[in-house]
């Protein structure tokens, strides 16, 4: 079913019966592109590479991130591995492509693949060998990482292996030049995203009540993402806490049989991921009438939400949505939460349109993120966070969406109220 393994020079290589692999795909049900969308991706990827003097590309892509460390392979070959700390798809300006590195995996994940030449064992040895198949051992080689770093022993094995190659990071100019800005179809398998955001929220406001419990909630938002086409590791943040004895601000990334009442607050960061696109949302609700101390933190966080969504447009730059979350501190009140804007998805090295709130920029900048000004883009997907809380952070909250920058007024992919909503 999966080909054939054979060993040499210790090395694990995958092939693949076509004809069989073809029939399997035609009965997997994934979700795809057009085929034109993908000629689309290839074509603006080899533009990329001519015009960076680029021969060869190697996109990495493993498990960080929920799912999100494989958005970079997913966007060249629809591949999604399971247990992969990293795995490259080498794609040279003429040839064919390979993913290597597959590792302990199940067969549908080789179905989802659009690249028949799939190679299981270690990512570097197995990418330096197909490189020098190709006869590109010392040409220049640019290099899109899914994290921050490769694996140390990822990259010595490439420089072991390749000696006489030059090598280039490129992942800044990646996102910049072949990512965005988002085509057609990326942008409706967003609006996918956003509706299932808006939908996990709204199973969340239905169903909670008194005498349920955290873990409920989150199962709640679990089983609706699922159940409506998304996929079953994603951002899922939430946070019950009494508005009457708060003790903490924000949301949790761990769910806790913690028993609901009348008086809590749930806050939610909800980030499902419609095949690979990811959207973020979240919305307080509350089991009874909110406290005045918290409807006076909402109100400072819709202004704010507001200023920033009102300067969502081509050409701003992020100085000013930086000011933007200065009310925050003029009102008495601190961030404890996600920056006000970053570019979706969240986290992969080189997408680096990030604009944390003021109190959090040395906090950002000491964990290595790289903070400077920019402008913005149409047709870039982006996070609209604001938290605020109380100085002692014992109280806070956590309101935000996502959008579509545009030359004027950005598309809001979402069509949850913008309110704090009393169950």
């Amino acid at each position: 079913m999966r080909g054939r393994l054979v060993s040499k020079d210790s090395v694990k290589y995958l092939t693949q019966d076509p004809e069989k692999l073809n029939y399997l795909r035609s009965r997997t049900p994934f979700h795809r592109f057009s085929e034109n969308e993908y000629l689309r991706r290839w074509d603006k990827m080899r533009k990329f590479m001519r015009s960076h003097q680029i021969q060869c590309m190697l996109i990495s892509g493993g498990n960080s991130g929920w799912l999100k460390g494989w958005s970079n392979v997913r966007y060249v070959s629809e591949y999604i591995g399971s247990q992969e700390s990293n795995c490259f798809v080498v794609f040279p300006l003429e040839g064919d492509p390979a993913i290597c590195g597959v590792g302990p995996t199940y067969a549908h994940r080789l179905y989802r693949s659009i690249i028949d030449d799939l190679r299981a064992g270690p990512s570097a040895i197995l990418a330096a060998h197909r490189i020098t198949e190709l006869g590109l051992e010392s040409t220049k080689i640019g290099i899109v990482e899914h994290t921050s770093m490769l694996p140390r022993n990822v990259w010595e094995g490439l420089q072991v292996k390749l000696p006489r190659a030059k090598f280039e990071f490129v992942s800044k100019e990646w996102w910049d030049e072949v990512r965005f800005p988002l085509s057609t179809e990326e942008e409706e398998w967003m609006k996918r995203s956003g509706k299932i955001g808006d939908q996990c929220l709204e199973a969340i406001a239905e169903k909670m009540r008194p005498g349920m419990t955290e873990d409920e909630l989150f199962a709640t938002s679990t089983g609706t993402a699922i159940a409506n086409g998304g996929e079953h590791e994603y951002m899922s943040l939430i946070g019950s806490h009494s508005m009457l004895d708060p003790d903490a601000d924000d949301t949790s990334a761990t769910p806790r049989d913690r028993v609901l009442r009348k008086g809590d607050i749930i806050l939610t960061e909800i980030g499902p991921e419609y095949n690979g696109y990811e959207t973020q949302c979240g919305w307080p609700i509350t089991l009874g009438k909110p406290t005045k101390e918290y409807d006076q933190m909402f109100a400072v966080a819709l202004e704010v939400y507001k200023k920033v969504v009102g300067l969502l447009r081509e050409g701003c730059d992020t100085d000013k949505i930086l000011e933007a979350g200065d009310l925050i501190d003029e009102k008495g009140y601190k961030c404890a939460g996600p920056p006000l804007l970053h570019a979706l998805p969240s986290g992969l090295s080189g997408n680096d349109l990030f604009v944390p709130q003021r109190g959090q920029l040395e906090s950002f900048i000491m964990m290595g993120r790289t903070i400077k000004k920019m402008e913005l883009r149409a047709g870039v997907p982006v996070s609209v966070g604001v938290s605020v809380a109380r100085r002692d952070e014992l109280a806070g909250l956590y309101i935000g969406d996502s959008f579509i920058i545009r030359k004027g007024p950005p598309s809001r992919l979402h069509s949850y109220p913008t309110q704090m909503t009393q169950i």
